[in-house]
């Protein structure tokens, strides 16, 4: 862990800043397990308060695993993602690489997001029982479906680091 201060509560998503270890499990609609897959999260602060970065990546010996679900381009999507964020008070939004997201701040430790892909759309709600640590769980549903659960998607991250490792600061990839 670095040594630079824990998180500011009192700045919307200042929670989120830093490089995490994930391990993100699908459900079909019953509920039986579909898949899981490792990744890494990298989140950092382009613009303190006002602009944050989000980078989701699968690691790179998860790829036989990814080609469990890659045909289900939505989730693909979704758990391969890389956005900014606008930061206005506790709300956020963004748009890149065909994903739109918004974002809500509850409280310092739950947030609630929305994710449209032309696909359908993904909600889910972030919850931090501690610092370095998140659970995020939401449903995808299929744009062209009855509004009925496809997915749902869970979610188990780990704070590595406050720091974000040079190789995961760039920007935006457009061609995933």
């Amino acid at each position: 862990m670095s040594s630079i201060l824990l998180s500011d509560y009192r700045t919307p998503f200042d929670i989120m800043v830093g490089f995490w270890a994930k391990q993100s499990i699908i459900y079909d609609e019953k509920g039986v397990y579909v898949d899981s897959t490792p990744g890494l999260v990298a989140i950092y602060w382009k613009k303190r308060g006002k602009l944050i970065h989000f980078r989701e990546d699968l690691l790179e010996d998860s790829s036989d695993s990814a080609k469990g679900y890659a045909h289900r381009a939505a989730i693909a999507k979704l758990i391969r993602s890389e956005f900014d964020l606008e930061v206005r008070g506790k709300f956020a939004s963004g748009k890149s690489g065909g994903v739109t997201v918004t974002g809500r701040e509850a409280r310092p430790d739950v947030y609630h997001f929305h994710l449209k892909v032309p696909e359908g759309h993904w909600y889910n709600s972030h919850y931090s029982p501690t610092p370095n640590a998140r659970h995020i769980m939401g449903p995808l549903v299929p744009a062209d479906g009855d509004g009925e659960i496809a997915y749902i998607v869970v979610q188990t991250l780990s704070r590595v680091s406050y720091d974000i490792p040079k190789a995961y600061k760039r920007d935006i990839q457009r061609a995933r």
